[in-house]
């Protein structure tokens, strides 16, 4: 089985349009572990991996009130009429969860989607039946060696996970199971997480 990546937003304008969970009220922002029809002003948005690997945070909002008028008319005011087309590429994706890769750096990283997202051109994603396994294939040594071998530079592109087989993970839904449980005592603690409770040590 082959991984079909998908690229995804640019705003044009992140100043304007995206914002850090920590500087919205709680109840704006639509925050869904499950796929997802926004209703709330504000939603998840998936940028660039930083370093991040095997689980996306919530690190990112973007305004997406009445299915993101105000953007769309944005971007048709500043790009020409029918520029909404690859401006929010991947459109028909937006809210699915799946698994988001680094597409910039010298290792390759995948991270599954904890909350249904709108996905940023750098936050590229693919969306497998099977998110646990297809995070936990997308991690193994044998996958960076592939992907660094079809592009030895420092970018990863669609292109090339679309080249990666999905490689079967022997106990992947345990590992990833483990790994989730981990991560989401870490965001109980961690004081810039909306899933704050208290704080604490992190096993992650």
């Amino acid at each position: 089985q082959m991984l079909q990546a998908r690229a995804g937003a640019s705003t044009g304008n992140n100043r304007r349009y995206v914002r850090r969970p920590w500087e919205l009220s709680r109840h704006s922002i639509e925050a869904s572990r499950l796929q997802i029809a926004p209703r709330l002003r504000w939603v998840p948005y998936i940028m660039g991996a930083a370093g991040k690997r095997w689980i996306e945070p919530l690190d990112y909002c973007v305004l997406w009130d009445r299915d993101a008028l105000e953007l769309k008319n944005d971007i048709e005011n500043n790009f020409g009429e029918g520029s909404i087309r690859w401006k929010l590429s991947g459109l028909e994706r937006y809210f699915f969860l799946g698994v988001a890769f680094a597409s910039l750096g010298q290792r390759f990283s995948a991270r599954a989607h904890r909350y249904s997202s709108v996905i940023d051109n750098m936050g590229l994603s693919v969306f497998p039946e099977d998110v646990a396994s297809a995070t936990c294939s997308m991690n193994t040594q044998w996958a960076h060696e592939i992907l660094t071998g079809l592009n030895p530079g420092l970018h990863f592109q669609a292109g090339d996970v679309r080249r990666l087989p999905w490689r079967i993970i022997d106990s992947s839904a345990e590992v990833f199971a483990s790994v989730e449980a981990a991560f989401a005592t870490h965001e109980e603690r961690r004081e810039t997480s909306i899933e704050f409770r208290r704080p604490g040590p992190s096993p992650w």
